[in-house]
């Protein structure tokens, strides 16, 4: 039994149908007396092996996961395995919750991977973006067929034994989005070059303080730290598509160019700065 409601979870074709199938799975554990935890890992032993063969030695700059294997990565990079099988169960509940509750079906578009393709090569031939941000790694892409309640991309970065794992999960874009997939996509970007330059989401870049109070700082109340992590985000996405094909991505008309020519050249200057 334990076997086939497995299978069926790492066969699963969406997120509904991923917390229907780990619902089930955790029902049928709750009625066995013993070695629950190893059941659990017959789960999440497949689940990385997989990953691993994936990824662990591609050297391409970036890995999309569509379909069934976007499902895999979200799971697997939602749950860490631990020996304790109440903390197992608390946090396979959570993922179950998690989906229940942020996750919708898909509302505007979602960024395609000839467009992701597009944008890398735009990224390295203006900045080194592989060479200087994502240094001999990849980003691994999930490219998910939802949309979410709260927010259309998300970035996530974590380290193990002192390596970098860059991850970009991407969504249809939600209806009262103003911004584009492709722009929201870059905007994720910008988040790994901002942990890249600091080591941290909580420490900003340097120089950057003086650039937003000049550019962007028009309110009494100064910005949240989360609010200037945005904004540098943002000054990412505008200096990527200053001046290239991009341009037709471009929300913000009523940034001068000249401003968005110093936003360039300030991110420019800082990827320059990084050390390979």
């Amino acid at each position: 039994m334990s076997k086939e409601i497995i299978t069926k979870i790492l066969e699963s074709q969406d997120l509904f149908e991923l917390a229907n199938r780990l619902e089930k799975f955790l029902g049928f554990l709750k009625d066995i007396q013993n070695h629950r935890n190893n059941i659990l890992y017959e789960l999440y032993d497949p689940l990385f092996s997989w990953y691993f063969d994936k990824s662990f030695y591609l050297k391409n700059p970036y890995i999309i996961f569509e379909g069934n294997e976007g499902i895999r990565l979200y799971l697997k990079n939602r749950w860490q395995f631990y020996n304790s099988y109440r903390k197992n169960r608390e946090c396979l509940l959570t993922v179950i919750s998690e989906i229940r509750e942020k996750i919708i079906r898909p509302q505007g578009q979602r960024i395609t991977v000839k467009e992701i393709e597009s944008i890398m090569d735009t990224l390295d031939q203006k900045f080194s973006f592989v060479e200087k941000v994502i240094d001999k790694k990849h980003i691994e892409i999930v490219m998910l067929d939802h949309s979410h309640a709260c927010w259309n991309n998300f970035t996530s970065i974590s380290r193990i034994n002192d390596i970098r794992y860059y991850r970009i999960i991407t969504t249809h874009i939600r209806k009262e989005s103003p911004h584009s997939e492709q722009y929201s996509f870059l905007h994720e970007l910008g988040h790994i070059l901002h942990f890249v330059l600091t080591d941290s989401f909580n420490a900003l870049p340097e120089g950057f303080t003086k650039i937003q109070r000049i550019m962007f700082n028009q309110r009494d109340i100064p910005p949240s730290n989360e609010e200037m992590c945005e904004l540098f985000a943002d000054c990412f996405a505008i200096a990527a598509i200053y001046g290239s094909h991009l341009e037709k991505y471009d929300p913000y008309d009523m940034i001068l160019d000249v401003d968005k020519a110093i936003i360039t050249a300030y991110i420019m200057q800082l990827i320059g700065s990084i050390k390979t």
